[in-house]
């Protein structure tokens, strides 16, 4: 698990936990990190904010142009994605093959590159380090061949965004007549 914060004072960090069970906080193998970055991070975080991917559906399926089938995924990793902002929660779910991971090669980069480096326990789970661009190559073929990543029979809308109140400071007020 990765995750990338920037605060509203323009400090980044990233924080990291890995392990068989990482989520469980009684786990004794576990690695986990949280450190500040560069500022250099903080614009690409700010980017990535905005990204394009951020309106694609959830679950995915590869759609060949020719219509041919999809390969199975048998080598790789599937990537779960998740975007939270004031008023806004985004998640993304793609499958190991290329032309899924490219989609959100830019993330991924950012993400990973931000959290390599800080613990060797870490680092050694991704061999190959923060390269997404065979993936983002192998996804933009697919597009400029008229291909596409179409929505899964699984995949389910974006919760719709929420307007936030002008000054963070006042509570947004709730229509009592919008209660269940």
């Amino acid at each position: 698990m990765i995750r990338l914060v920037l605060r509203d004072d323009d400090r980044a960090f990233v924080q990291a936990r890995a392990g068989l069970g990482c989520c469980e906080p009684r786990i004794g193998r576990r690695v986990a990190f949280d450190v500040p970055l560069a500022e250099g991070y903080v614009p690409q975080i700010r980017a990535l904010v905005g990204h394009r991917m951020w309106a694609e559906p959830r679950f995915v399926l590869v759609e060949a142009p020719d219509g041919a089938a999809a390969p199975a995924c048998a080598d790789g990793v599937s990537w779960d994605l998740t975007l939270l902002v004031p008023g806004q929660a985004r998640h993304l779910r793609r499958a190991c093959l290329d032309e899924e991971v490219g989609s959100v090669a830019d993330v991924l980069t950012v993400a990973l590159g931000a959290a390599l480096g800080h613990e060797p326990r870490f680092d050694v789970m991704f061999p190959r380090g923060a390269d997404f661009a065979a993936a983002k190559r192998q996804y933009e073929v697919l597009i400029a061949g008229g291909g596409r990543l179409k929505p899964a029979p699984t995949d389910r809308p974006q919760p719709a965004a929420v307007p936030v109140p002008a000054d963070a400071d006042e509570p947004a007020s709730i229509d009592p007549s919008s209660r269940p």
